[in-house]
């Protein structure tokens, strides 16, 4: 969504674009300008664990206190927020409501090609667990784009280094 925002995303993101409705780009908006596009934790989706809707994720940011998207924003920037964000600084509720209805719409568009890709995720699901499971991971990762391996293995090392911190 964010990629559709900015224009990054030229076929799909025109089409969710033009499938915005008018409430829906307000929050759009933020992702459209330049700046830091850092998403506040109260904003991300729920986690996939939790086999929330997306209605249900919808739902969960327009009941959000907007006090919560606030002291998020201006936690990590110490009370200045970027300009990109001053519409959300300035009118949080209403901002959070917007999201929830760009997630919605974004799900219209996107839905349906999700859904249809389903078999081809649940495929690569299959491959990774059989690998892991008959000693294979190091193979099936050889055969992966090394850009790919580079992001896993900079992400996996940037986790595990969090998670040795928090323990000392």
């Amino acid at each position: 969504m964010i990629q559709a925002a900015s224009g990054q995303s030229a076929g799909k993101g025109a089409a969710l674009r033009e499938r915005l409705t008018p409430r829906s780009r307000f929050a759009f908006g933020t992702f459209a300008a330049p700046g830091p596009l850092s998403m506040p934790e109260c904003c991300q989706p729920i986690s996939p664990a939790a086999n929330a809707t997306v209605a249900e994720q919808a739902d969960r940011l327009r009941d959000l206190p907007g006090q919560v998207l606030l002291d998020e924003l201006c936690g990590p920037v110490c009370g200045h927020l970027p300009g990109t964000w001053a519409s959300a600084g300035d009118q949080p509720e209403k901002w959070l409501r917007s999201w929830a209805d760009a997630s919605m719409d974004t799900w219209e568009v996107l839905g349906p090609r999700w859904r249809r890709a389903a078999p081809l995720f649940d495929r690569g699901i299959r491959r990774v667990g059989t690998a892991v499971v008959s000693g294979g991971l190091d193979a099936l990762l050889g055969d992966s784009d090394p850009g790919v391996i580079s992001a896993y293995m900079s992400r996996t090392t940037s986790v595990l280094g969090r998670a040795q911190q928090m323990s000392t």
